[in-house]
């Protein structure tokens, strides 16, 4: 398979400082940072490709996208499909168009695939548009390591994570999370926020994954963290929590396996009944709010010690 490669360094900045516009030619292409960059085009889209790309930095560099256009459709990184290898990718897209076939998009696989194993991925996605998406993918959405931020605002319609989007008999399309740390926030939509769905796929969240899911209940038709009909959290070691317009609930027993942090400013709690296990070395991080209650518990497994579960720095 032949890739075309661009390096971003600071040799390299006056020529893809507006955008990163490929054609095609070879099968993919690969994207190395080398520095810390920003794009700030004034077009809707910081990166587009017709090849799928591949985003990588052995340096663990920087690459920000800053889209802000009254266009109809905004990217910040748009192919067939998307891999994330390394690196930090930290994307921003503002837009005023709000025509109801406006959409905007953090990231868009428009016809095949995301797929995150690591380095750290943020997403602002805050437009006026119709749907605001943070991450999309017409196939799946694979996140097996590293961080994904994905915050979503206004509009219409928010969507945090969403996969699989066309009829297919292929049980993985959808959203797949198996490792790493996931925050959603879909928050302000006029109609509809959605942290995480999956159209015509299914969402499976499993492996050592912690995920952080919020919606603010503000759209007037529907809300949901995650929809819960195509939605299995498995394996017993993930560890979601999700709000809805409220505290953060552990939502399935799970044992904690990595380091996390709380989100700032959250209150989160486990409910009665519930229990969340430490193993491995795994550790929750300094959190501002956690409320243990008489209806809160956390169980400690293997003789490892519990949750660190504390109101205040």
């Amino acid at each position: 398979m032949s890739a075309k490669e661009y390096v971003l360094n600071g040799a390299s900045i006056e020529q893809f400082k507006n955008g990163i516009r490929y054609d095609g030619g070879e099968d993919e292409l690969i994207i190395e940072i080398e520095d810390d960059i920003t794009i700030a085009g004034g077009g809707n889209a910081g990166i587009e490709s017709a090849a799928p790309v591949t985003i990588r930095s052995s340096a663990g560099r920087t690459l920000t996208i800053v889209v802000d256009s009254d266009e109809e459709f905004l990217y910040g990184i748009k192919a067939p499909s998307i891999t994330i290898e390394s690196g930090n990718i930290d994307i921003t897209v503002h837009g005023k168009n709000s025509s109801g076939g406006s959409n905007a998009y953090g990231i868009c696989a428009e016809s095949g695939n995301v797929t995150i194993s690591g380095g750290s991925v943020s997403t602002t996605v805050e437009t006026a548009a119709h749907k605001n998406k943070g991450i999309y993918a017409l196939r799946f959405i694979n996140i097996a390591g590293g961080l994904v931020n994905a915050y979503q605002r206004g509009g219409s319609n928010t969507f945090g994570l969403d996969g699989g989007e066309v009829e297919t008999e292929n049980a993985d399309d959808g959203v797949i999370i198996s490792g790493g740390q996931v925050v959603v926030n879909s928050s302000g939509a006029a109609a509809r926020n959605y942290g995480i769905d999956s159209k015509f796929g299914t969402v499976k969240i499993s492996g050592d994954a912690v995920v952080f899911i919020r919606e603010d209940e503000s759209g007037r038709a529907d809300n949901f963290a995650y929809n819960e009909n195509v939605t299995t959290i498995s394996g017993g070691n993930a560890v979601v929590f999700a709000s809805v317009g409220g505290n953060y609930i552990l939502r399935e027993d799970a044992v904690l396996t990595q380091n996390a942090t709380l989100l700032p400013g959250g209150t989160f709690e486990i409910p009665a009944g519930r229990t969340l296990g430490v193993s491995g070395g795994g550790r929750i991080w300094r959190s501002l709010k956690v409320r243990p209650s008489s209806s809160t518990r956390a169980t400690v497994r293997s003789g490892m010690p519990a949750p660190s579960l504390r109101a205040g720095r």
